[in-house]
């Protein structure tokens, strides 16, 4: 999870970039960065505050029975996610 996480956050992020403008990115970038260098214990636990990504997650993709595979597997990272912050687990 440490190693691929950061590289499906920082894709998300150019994706964030595209779609949604240069504030939300702004904000995807930095709260990415600091998860990466600060808090690489509990990355995933970090890259729940990256809304923009979740939300570009269901905004591009394919139509059709993929985009809503991806967008359940965005879902369940969600989810995971944030089980993780409520629990103060570390996952990875």
């Amino acid at each position: 999870m440490r190693i691929l996480l950061p590289v499906v956050f920082v894709a998300l992020t150019v994706q964030v970039f595209r779609h949604l403008g240069a504030v939300p990115g702004s904000y995807a970038s930095l709260t990415v960065a600091g998860g990466v260098f600060f808090a690489t214990d509990s990355v995933g636990r970090e890259f729940l505050a990256v809304t923009p990504a979740f939300a570009v997650a269901g905004l591009t993709g394919p139509r059709g029975t993929l985009g809503e595979a991806l967008r359940l597997f965005s879902l369940g990272l969600l989810l995971l996610f944030l089980f993780a912050f409520v629990t103060d687990r570390f996952i990875g």
